[in-house]
């Protein structure tokens, strides 16, 4: 699968952010980080991984 092809794919997308989120659940110290504070980790290490531009992320639904 190209770049391109799975930065288009909503799917693919959220499988990248649950595995972002689950290696961020298993690897950080527990009880320092709430669940908004993973989320919003795993929104910034998404747009770095996909190489997004600003008018890319303004695109994909971080959640």
């Amino acid at each position: 699968m190209s770049v391109d092809n799975y930065r288009e794919k909503a799917i693919t997308q959220a499988q990248i952010k649950i595995e972002i989120i689950d290696h961020l659940l298993a690897s950080l110290p527990e009880d320092l980080y709430d669940g908004a504070e993973i989320n919003a980790k795993a929104d910034e290490v998404f747009v770095h991984l996909m190489g997004l531009s600003d008018a890319e992320i303004n695109q994909v639904v971080l959640h």
